[in-house]
């Protein structure tokens, strides 16, 4: 995740960077905003570029273990050779045995 921390730092400065120098030049108010924004895209974009990529496994990964995770869950809550969409499922997994409700 630090990669991500990383990534975050970095597009920020990409931004403030910009913004200051913009108002030391003398511009003040939305226009330095705007012009410090106009700026920071494309500096971000070339400047962090490795940032970005590593942020993006890392995430990538994240969501892969936790899949893998989510998966071993299941397996462990459920019983050895149940099979939870086979025969003998029923349709309203809230009703008990399949029984319909209200009569």
């Amino acid at each position: 995740m630090t990669a991500v921390v990383v990534y975050a730092a970095g597009r920020i400065a990409a931004f403030l960077v910009p913004l200051v120098i913009v108002w030391a030049v003398g511009v003040d108010g939305f226009l330095a905003l705007m012009i410090a924004l106009v700026l920071s895209i494309p500096l971000s974009y070339f400047g962090l570029r490795r940032q970005r990529e590593e942020a993006t496994a890392a995430l990538y990964q994240r969501a892969q273990r936790k899949a893998s995770e989510r998966e071993q869950s299941r397996r462990r809550g459920r019983p050895r050779g149940s099979d939870p969409g086979g025969e003998g499922a029923s349709e309203n997994p809230w009703s008990a045995g399949g029984e319909a409700d209200g009569d």
